[in-house]
């Protein structure tokens, strides 16, 4: 997901096949925080936190000219209790109207966990204090295995899946850590091309069919000559092996992407990508 120079996000309707724009962002930061749920778009800005609201959908049988197409519009809620630079995971919980947001704690070796019910008018963020996923960014719900899956957020397993069993929106207190996997196999490359690295990850659930479908999104810099800067698409699915483990099927490098230096430069995406599937 890339803004404009003036701050709008294009956005591309594949039923009308018509490019829009989003509603203008006030502020740009390096590392926005996206969860999509539902036909709505929250983000986590500096001291902000937005729904991205669609249009009312056309009347049937009606059509629309593209400079004809309803606005999408930006609603302000409670600004969270924390900055959006200390996330380190996010996840929509299973029952389609709670947010998960795992934050990290100056001084002590596990964060602490956030919730935001977006089913009820005025809601507030919830705090669950010395617990949170084994994710690094984005994690989605698997209804295959009935549990969350992402990329690990243990720097020694860098690049490894892992799947968490998804905790109940009814628990108060403090929670126990819940039940976690980790994936044998290694999603990234095991060994690169010479003069490229790897620079940055996210995961993004495409749906179920008779799997689930997920598409690591990983950028990697290149030096042959002058640098260069490539997406690289890779889909799978995760399944549990006869005995337990955590694994992948189905596995298919998509493909590669140069991508355009003013677009990512000093725009944190290397090492933060921001992609998802509507």
């Amino acid at each position: 997901m890339h803004q404009t120079p003036r701050q709008y996000i294009p956005v591309f309707d594949i039923r009308t096949r018509c490019l829009s724009f989003s509603p203008r962002v006030q502020r740009l930061p390096a590392s926005p925080v996206c969860v999509p749920l539902g036909d709505n778009l929250f983000r986590l800005d500096f001291l902000r936190f937005e729904m991205l609201c669609p249009p009312p959908p056309p009347p049937e049988h009606e059509v629309l000219w593209c400079d004809e197409l309803p606005e999408w519009s930006w609603r302000r809620l409670q600004v969270p209790p924390f900055g959006h630079q200390y996330v380190t995971s996010h996840a929509v919980h299973p029952d389609g109207r709670t947010i998960f947001v795992s934050v990290k704690v100056e001084g002590c070796d596990t964060g602490n966990t956030f919730t935001f019910d977006t089913g009820v008018d005025d809601a507030i963020w919830t705090c669950h204090r010395g617990w949170q996923p084994p994710f690094k960014g984005p994690a989605h719900y698997d209804q295959k295995l009935d549990a969350w899956v992402g990329l690990t957020g243990d720097p020694a397993t860098a690049g490894h899946l892992c799947s968490c069993r998804v905790p109940s929106t009814g628990d108060d207190g403090c929670w126990q850590p819940p039940a976690w996997k980790l994936s044998r196999e290694k999603l990234f490359r095991q060994d690169y091309p010479p003069g490229e690295t790897h620079t940055g990850a996210t995961l993004v659930y495409l749906g179920m069919g008779y799997k689930s479908r997920f598409c690591l999104v990983e950028c990697r810099s290149r030096r042959v000559g002058s640098r260069r800067h490539l997406l690289q698409l890779t889909t799978f699915s995760p399944k549990y092996h006869k005995n337990g483990d955590l694994g992948t099927t189905r596995r298919r490098r998509v493909q590669s992407f140069k991508l355009l230096k003013p677009l990512i430069k000093n725009s944190g995406f290397l090492e933060h990508p921001v992609a998802f599937w509507l």
